[in-house]
């Protein structure tokens, strides 16, 4: 028997392995698919935290102003609205 003949015989057993793959071939791009959504995600939500702290910071510098204006009190230091702006 030549060699070729036995991987002939093996053939169908080799497709049916192939076969019984491609399942996992599809989970496995199903999972790379949500990780690259995972990870736009991220950014996202990195840009809006920085964002949002930005803003964060800004409302921390005008709430002192703020509390002595309403409390009938000079404010310590002057305020300026450009102060604020980024």
């Amino acid at each position: 028997m030549k060699r070729s003949d036995a991987t002939v015989k093996q053939l169908p057993l080799i497709i049916a392995k192939l076969q019984s793959l491609k399942p996992v071939h599809g989970e496995a791009s199903s999972i790379t698919q949500t990780i690259k959504q995972l990870q736009n995600q991220q950014e996202v939500i990195t840009t809006l935290l920085k964002s949002h702290n930005g803003l964060l910071d800004q409302v921390h510098l005008f709430l002192p102003f703020m509390y002595a204006l309403t409390h009938g009190l000079k404010p310590q230091k002057r305020w300026k609205a450009d102060s604020l702006r980024t």
